[in-house]
């Protein structure tokens, strides 16, 4: 899955439209305040408000695992994010399935799990 398709899960959650979702987590990732964004986009406070809560956990995420791959621990990019049990086996897009991994990693894993990877 896209990075934004995440943000547009997220907005569908909430019930509240794709592009204001997507444009609000942009903006919170460039460590923007509410208020801010709320006068730049033009969407009422309460509603930022509820996208911030709602994308607090994947914003927290990104920032957290973007520094190293979680398989071999580089710290050279480029990163992609990968599923740790394959979507094309049945993963979801939980924040718990998710990891960061270097762009080598996550292309010789491909639709394995770490176990069958390694073994």
């Amino acid at each position: 899955m896209r990075r934004q398709d995440r943000w547009v899960d997220l907005a569908d959650r909430l019930a509240l439209r794709r592009a204001d979702v997507i444009a609000v987590c942009v903006f919170l990732n460039m460590r923007r305040n509410a208020v801010s964004i709320s006068r730049e986009l033009d969407i009422p406070l309460d509603v930022v408000e509820r996208i911030a809560r709602a994308a607090a956990p994947l914003l927290r995420q990104t920032r957290r695992e973007a520094k190293e791959c979680h398989y071999c621990g580089t710290t050279r990019g480029p990163f992609h994010r990968d599923h740790v049990f394959p979507r094309s086996r049945g993963g979801t897009d939980d924040p718990e399935n998710i990891v960061i991994a270097c762009a080598s990693c996550n292309s010789a894993k491909g639709d394995r799990t770490p176990e069958e990877w390694l073994s």
